[in-house]
């Protein structure tokens, strides 16, 4: 009979990964990138998204493009680490051309529609006929738009 499996406290994991051969480490890194950041079929179109959330990876790096800084993100996405936002930042490296098609698209988009700030669309392509539909990624903390139209506040 196999004894139960040790478990190990974040510290001492940290130190056993920190400890195997670099082989293995490599192995290590490129599977924890894997589950850092996930495509799923059907959230936010398939594209590269942190964690298990539907913060794409896309949006994170057009913001930081735009000059919001990893304070800024975090406080805008505080289901977020420092941590992930590395991993972000190590993926758009790895899938620059990706990262930055899709970010094109969206300013395209945005551009095309005469759209004034940021609303993010997908173009949906199903063989037969395209679409385009309202997509709903992330977090909207800190980024509200009013309308034009908009007369009184609610009482």
């Amino acid at each position: 009979m196999n004894p139960p499996p040790q478990t190990l406290s974040p510290v001492e994991l940290a130190k056993t990964i920190s400890d195997l051969p670099t082989v293995d480490l490599v192995t290590f890194q490129d599977a924890l990138l894997t589950e850092m950041i996930r495509k799923t079929p059907g959230v936010c179109g398939g594209d590269a998204c942190v964690r298990n959330t539907r913060i794409p990876i896309w949006l994170l790096i057009s913001f930081s493009q735009q000059g919001l800084n990893q304070t800024d993100l975090l406080r805008n996405y505080p289901g977020l680490t420092a941590f992930d936002l590395s991993m972000v930042q190590l993926y758009y490296s790895l899938h620059r051309q990706e990262i930055d098609d899709l970010i094109a698209l969206e300013n395209a988009e945005d551009d095309e529609d005469g759209l004034e700030g940021k609303r993010f669309q997908i173009f949906i392509n199903d063989g037969e006929t395209s679409t385009r539909k309202r997509r709903q990624c992330g977090s909207a903390k800190g980024q509200v738009w009013i309308s034009d139209d908009f007369n009184e506040p609610l009482e």
